[in-house]
């Protein structure tokens, strides 16, 4: 059998785009250490887990880490029972990611198909694929890739039974939420709530009158599933011996403070209603203009406004809203919702864009695209030129001994032009220009930030310096989060953090101990308490961005008035 050669040359680009996906989802993941800020702790969590066999309190550095429930810590032990014989543990963490990264573009392909035919379906994976903030935070090692995950399900779920009347899909939806809130917690429900309203309204409006025993015992399903699942993680947790304190720790100040402004956690400095305006337009970049269009065209319709249009515009803006509501703002936070706006630009591509219009705008990125490879193509020689904040000798060094990314950017800069020739769709040139941009830059980056970001390094020279015997007795005072999550991570090393008032009462029980300080000045305020019983000292180095002063040093206190212990006696001041 024959096809036509139409059919043939359609295959074959989308074949090809598929790679480029892949390409995409996989570029950069597996060629670098663990790298500050977020992933030294999310890697220290998922295997101090595995080693305690404890699922259902995250621990760091042996201390309860209660911030969010611990299902990405699950999937990271799946993944490793299946591929950990292969890969070190560092790649089972980012292939963890990927397959999420996967699923979450599947999942969106499942639902936009759903909701508005195939060919949208298909330009809203490609949008959502070459989305800046997609690609950002797929490649971090975070439970937030998780949740973006259960949400794009929850998405094609929510889709599937409510308006397809897929009835087994009832028992999926409550699942596909349970996981959302079992990434994060409540905030995940509460973001699809919009949608899943507008969902269920629909759904009594158009089928109530006919079959309300049948949506009565559908939905009860639903809500089962979800308490049975969360409130199994609920009851486990408040169960635990130090179940109330848990408890607290983790619904009222990590989920209810961050929403308020009151955890004291970070992230939470004052902020506006429209913060998150900026943080969207860049997450989305490349294809802003064609969202705005959608919403343009949606709104101005009025009453001739579609229903599937109208439940994405409730889905998208609600979910934005909410969000935009919190206290406590990142634009990491914004992932879980950006499928909606991806299908936006899906929507708007396959059934309203003017052909000439998207033509004339990839063009434009085309152009984009290549002002910006030239930028980096020439950035050695203006480096010098940038604010010193940027331009230290450091990273000058590092941007001239860095050849991959200019030679990058003239290969893709060749490539996009040859590629833009060979297809007239609009869309496909808009991601091929994306593609770019994200291959040089990460090209171009990986080879600035991973000496300046790598945490291995440091941390393996610190473990070294510490005599063994000494390990098991070190605390700390002051330790990052970066700090206790590399030594456990690589060297399941648990230093636990102590306060002044814990410190005074082990100098007090003059038994001898070790001490790792974080910052070089908080440790010369102690030396000089310190300094009759000092008798080994190490002073090294971690990398914790955001933080000025990342000295440790690490000092090991013996009492020769004391009876000495059999560790404590070989130690010569």
């Amino acid at each position: 059998m024959t096809h036509p050669p139409a059919l043939h040359h359609r295959r074959l680009l989308w074949g090809g785009l598929l790679v480029l996906i892949a390409v995409l989802l996989l570029f950069g993941q597996f060629d670098h250490d663990l790298w500050s800020p977020d992933e030294p702790r999310e890697a220290g969590i998922a295997w101090e887990m595995l080693r305690s066999h404890d699922f259902i309190v995250p621990t760091l550095s042996g201390e309860y880490f209660i911030e969010k429930p611990p299902l990405f810590y699950w999937s990271v032990l799946l993944v490793n029972a299946v591929t950990g014989y292969f890969i070190d543990p560092v790649n089972v963490l980012r292939l963890t990611c990927s397959l999420y990264a996967a699923g979450t573009l599947a999942c969106l392909w499942l639902a936009t198909r759903r909701m508005f035919g195939e060919r949208a379906a298909c330009w809203s994976v490609l949008s959502l694929a070459t989305m800046s903030g997609f690609l950002e935070h797929f490649h971090v090692i975070r439970t937030d890739v998780a949740l973006a995950f259960f949400c794009a399900m929850s998405l094609w779920t929510l889709i599937a039974f409510y308006l397809d009347n897929r009835r087994v899909f009832a028992l999926w939806t409550g699942i596909a939420i349970s996981g959302a809130f079992l990434a994060k917690g409540p905030v995940a429900p509460l973001v699809m709530i919009p949608f899943w309203g507008a969902l269920f309204l629909h759904q009594l409006w158009a089928r109530g009158k006919t079959h309300w025993r049948q949506i009565v015992l559908d939905n009860l399903l639903l809500v089962i599933v979800m308490v049975v699942l969360c409130g199994g993680w609920c009851w486990a947790l408040v169960s635990h011996k130090d179940g109330e304190w848990l408890w607290n720790e983790w619904f009222w100040r990590n989920q209810v403070g961050r929403l308020n402004g009151t955890a004291g956690l970070g992230h939470d400095e004052a902020t506006t209603k429209f913060d998150y305006i900026p943080s969207m337009l860049s997450l989305t970049l490349a294809w802003v203009p064609l969202i705005v269009a959608w919403l343009v065209t949606t709104l101005s319709a009025g009453r001739r406004m579609g229903l599937r249009q109208l439940l994405l515009l409730i889905g998208g803006i609600m979910s934005f809203l909410i969000l935009s509501m919190a206290q406590t703002k990142r634009s990491l936070y914004l992932l879980p919702i950006l499928p909606f706006f991806a299908m936006m630009a899906g929507q708007y591509l396959a059934h309203h864009a003017p052909a000439r219009w998207v033509r004339g705008y990839a063009l434009f990125t085309l152009w984009a695209a290549l002002a910006f490879q030239l930028v980096v193509l020439l950035l050695p020689l203006y480096a010098h030129l940038l604010p010193t904040r940027h331009a230290t000798p450091e990273m000058i060094e590092l941007i001239a001994r860095n050849h991959m990314g200019q030679i990058a950017a003239v290969v893709l800069s060749i490539a996009l032009v040859v590629c833009m020739r060979m297809t007239s769709l609009g869309a496909v040139r808009i991601f091929l220009a994306a593609f770019s941009v994200f291959i040089t830059w990460t090209l171009f980056m990986n080879g600035i930030q991973g000496p300046r970001k790598s945490t291995r390094a440091e941390n393996e020279a610190l473990y070294q310096a510490v005599p063994e015997a000494y390990r098991a007795k070190t605390a700390g005072m002051g330790l990052t989060e970066v700090e206790r999550g590399a030594l456990a991570f690589y060297h399941d090393w648990r230093v636990g953090d102590i306060n002044a008032e814990a410190l005074q009462a082990r100098l007090d029980a003059r038994q001898p101990f070790g001490l790792l300080v974080h910052g070089a000045s908080d440790y010369q305020k102690l030396r000089q308490q310190l300094a009759p019983w000092i008798a080994q000292e190490h002073v090294g180095y971690s990398r914790s961005e955001h933080v000025d002063d990342s000295t440790l040093t690490w000092v090991w206190l013996t009492f020769p008035d004391a009876v000495p212990s059999s560790q404590g006696a070989a130690v010569a001041p």
